[in-house]
This record gives C-alpha cells, sequence and structure tokens, in this order.
C-alpha cells in the first residue's frame, strides 16, 4: 500500500482505505475506551509518518496510534495538560502539536508523539480570541470553537454560523516560535452555511477536481438537463491557486492571476521564490534574476522561511508549482497604480510575460466602519509623532502627491476615467474578446 493511504473510523469499525487499488480493508476496531464517543464531535485525527494514524478523545484526553504497517492499535495514553477543558491534536512535521482551552484562552503544547511529553509553546493573544466570540461573559460560546492544522500552521475558528465564521491562524517555526494572526472573514454572498466541516491536506484538489470539472460546470449550464443555466466565463485566482490555470484550460475559459501585494513586490516574491538566488552566493547580498544589477537585497530582509529553503523544502516546492502555474495565465490584474509604479509593472510585465492590469488601489470592504476609522486614526497619530520629527515636511509632501495619483487611478466621473478605471475596462475587454476567439476556435 502507498503512503497515501488513509482511515477512517465509524462507530467501532474502522476501514483502511487502498487508492492503488481503489479498496477498503476492514480493520481492527478502535480501543473500547473510544468507542462511548466515537463520533467526529469527539474525536479527531492526525497522521505522522505516513504510517502512524493518531485518534484523541476532545473532551477525553485519550490518544491512541494505528499502525498502518502493523495493522494494530497502540495503548491508550492520556494527554491531557492542567487545566485544559478540551484539546485537538494536529500534525506538525515529525512533531504533534496540541491546541487546547484552558482558562478561556488557547494554549498550544509541543507533543513528543513517542513519549507524549509535551510542553507549553505559546498561546493564541488576548484580542485575537476575543474576536471569535460575540459576547466575553457567555461559557458556552467557546462550544463553538474548533481546532484544525497541518504541518506549522495551525487555524482556530468559530463553527457558529450566525459569526460569519471568524477565524485566526498560527504559523509555528522550526524554533517553535509561533505567529498569530487573523483570517479575512469570508465573502458576503457565501458566509452562511447550515454547518462548517474544515480541515486541512497535504493533497493538492487538482487531481480530485481536474477530471470532472468540466463535465460538474457542463451539468450547470445545460438548462436542457435541468441544469440552472450557469455559464462559467472567466477564472480568476491568486498565486496559491495557480492549479485553477489548468482547470480553466480544461473548460476553455479565459484566466487571470490576482497579485494582491502590487507590481515590485510580486515582482520580487515570484523570482526569489523561483530562482532562491540567495542559496547561490555566499555574500550577504545578492541580486535577484530579472531585476537591475544594482538592485540588492540583504539576507536579513528575507523571512526565515525563504531564506531556510533550498528548493526540496515542502514549502519551496508547493510555491514554485503554484508560481509557475501563475505564469501560464491568459493575464494578471495587479492591486496596483500605473503612475505609482511604472517600473514596477515594467519588471512585472518582462518577467512575467503576461499582460498586466494594474486595477488598484483595493480597499477593504469595511475601510469606512467604525472599527476601520479607529484604525485609520492610529495611523494618523503613528504618522504625526514621525513627521514631528525628521524629514515631516518632505513626507507629506510625497504622501500628499500619492494620494492624489491614487484619487486620480480610480477617477470614475462621465468621460473621466483615471488609470485604475480603464485598467479594468480594458481587461474586461480582454477576457471577453478571449472568450469569443476560444469558443470560435471550438467550432
Amino acid at each position: 500500500m502507498r503512503h497515501a493511504r488513509r482511515h477512517r473510523g465509524y462507530g467501532s469499525l474502522v476501514e483502511i482505505y487502498d487508492p492503488a487499488m481503489d479498496t477498503w480493508e476492514l480493520g481492527p476496531p478502535l480501543p473500547a475506551e473510544f468507542r462511548s464517543g466515537n463520533s467526529s464531535q469527539w474525536i479527531c485525527s492526525a497522521m505522522m509518518e505516513d504510517s502512524l494514524f493518531f485518534v484523541f478523545g476532545i473532551f477525553s484526553s485519550i490518544l491512541s496510534a494505528f499502525d498502518l504497517r502493523t495493522r494494530s492499535w497502540s495503548r491508550v495514553e492520556i494527554v491531557r495538560p492542567p487545566g485544559v477543558s478540551f484539546s485537538f491534536l494536529i500534525a506538525r512535521r515529525d512533531r504533534l502539536v496540541l491546541a487546547g482551552l484552558c482558562n478561556a484562552n488557547l494554549v498550544l503544547w509541543d507533543v513528543n508523539y513517542k513519549s507524549f511529553a509535551y510542553k507549553r509553546i505559546g498561546e493564541m493573544p488576548r484580542d485575537l480570541m476575543v474576536c471569535l466570540f460575540e459576547s466575553e461573559d457567555d461559557d458556552a460560546k467557546f462550544a463553538s470553537l474548533k481546532c484544525v492544522g497541518l504541518g506549522g500552521l495551525i487555524y482556530v475558528f468559530n463553527e457558529d454560523h450566525h459569526r460569519g465564521y471568524p477565524a485566526c491562524v498560527c504559523e509555528i517555526g522550526d524554533d517553535s516560535v509561533c505567529k498569530w494572526r487573523k483570517v479575512p472573514p469570508l465573502p458576503g454572498p457565501v458566509n452562511r452555511f447550515h454547518k462548517v466541516i474544515a480541515f486541512c491536506s497535504g493533497v493538492s484538489l487538482h487531481p480530485v477536481v481536474a477530471d470532472d470539472w468540466p463535465e460538474l460546470f457542463g451539468s450547470f449550464s445545460d438548462q436542457s438537463n435541468g441544469g440552472i443555466g450557469l455559464t462559467l466565463t472567466k477564472l480568476r485566482a491568486d498565486v496559491f491557486f495557480g492549479w485553477t490555470v489548468g482547470i480553466a484550460r480544461g473548460l476553455n475559459i479565459f484566466h487571470a492571476s490576482f497579485a494582491t501585494s502590487g507590481a515590485y513586490g510580486t515582482a520580487a516574491y515570484f523570482s526569489l521564490w523561483l530562482h532562491l538566488p540567495h542559496r547561490h552566493t555566499e555574500s550577504p547580498e545578492f541580486n535577484i534574476p530579472g531585476f537591475p544589477e544594482t538592485f540588492k537585497l540583504d539576507r536579513s530582509q528575507l523571512s526565515s522561511h525563504l531564506r531556510a529553503a533550498d528548493g526540496e523544502d515542502p514549502r519551496s516546492k508547493f510555491l514554485q508549482r503554484q508560481i509557475s502555474h501563475s505564469l501560464e495565465s491568459d493575464a494578471m490584474v495587479c492591486n496596483t497604480v500605473e503612475e505609482v509604479e511604472g517600473e514596477g509593472l515594467r519588471l512585472l510585465r518582462e518577467n512575467s510575460g503576461l499582460s498586466v492590469w494594474p486595477v488598484g488601489p483595493l480597499l477593504p470592504p469595511d475601510s469606512d466602519s467604525p472599527r476601520g476609522r479607529v484604525q485609520s486614526e492610529r495611523v494618523v497619530e503613528v504618522v504625526k509623532l514621525v513627521m514631528e520629527k525628521g524629514r515631516g515636511k518632505e513626507m507629506r509632501a510625497k504622501a500628499k502627491i500619492l494620494k492624489e495619483m491614487m484619487r486620480n487611478a480610480t477617477r470614475d466621473e462621465g468621460e473621466e476615467q483615471g488609470s485604475s478605471i480603464r485598467a479594468v475596462d480594458e481587461f474586461i475587454r480582454a477576457a471577453i474578446s478571449s472568450r469569443m476567439e476560444k469558443r470560435n476556435a471550438s467550432r
């Protein structure tokens, strides 16, 4: 059997799937300690070494591992740090992580999967914990708290559908340092479900959906067969979903990559991950392929993940694959302004070989909300503090120029259209033109 094997529990039964043979095999039942509460609401699981499948009781804290090589369960252990109400077990490369509610806060422990010794490595910042719930007073609110994760990422979310599914993510570095941030909310049209089931997988979705995607959307668009009359005309995705280019090709539709980080940053990001130039020199400074020779970066300016990347690590392989797919797109839209990032757009166009339309600045939907105004006021305070010292006058002058450039770029008053508005129109025309060409070519 291959390492991609998975097994699942239902009641006291365990079945093991062999993807090579497309068959299920009945395995030994779950240990007796699990059988009184073995639904997905009471247990979670984690895979280690491609052969050890851990099952963990969320509320009971009991733990056992199924060895796919010997087809046997290990002795049941209890892994419950003091004060934990409930917890989730998550695979983290060659370690396990326990994420548990302890004294009304979410705490993380590193767990040795051989000795089951645990060590506290961090906890969720209080402000992020509070943002997951409407009230701090109701103890029952924690019942909707869930955790999933894989590798060095742990996602914490509230599955209560009345709250729009707020979520946070923790990135655990090789040194076990935890970095937390809030995950952007789901878009309005799709943020209401009866129930959310979240999971993490190291298996790409592309092999799963690629073969069935045209048939799926064909049934949507064919009203004569009871379809809903939906016609998919284009796909737009950021670099992490570069695999959607293949789906667009299969559907014979227009595909656009979306660069959220601006032109200069995107061009540098692509080049750094594709070429890993810092690996080819011992010097602290190095050039970036595709950039002027006079432009250099220092190793200290790189993220810890990029500094450690060698092209064989999982992060490098994933990003290089997705970036390469994105560069096979029909076009790219970029969150920037032509007048502000002219040189950056030139580099991005030359290095990617794509038509790039600057359609920024894109603002978050809640930029005018009270919270957005509070954040803006805080920014103003910081800027004032900086400007009171040093080159305040010069900075104010440059900021005024940039503000005017952005305002002009998004101007849409009759026949007066800014560069970003024109770019949006040109992008739409290009997508329509491409669609017509593909349709004519298929006849």
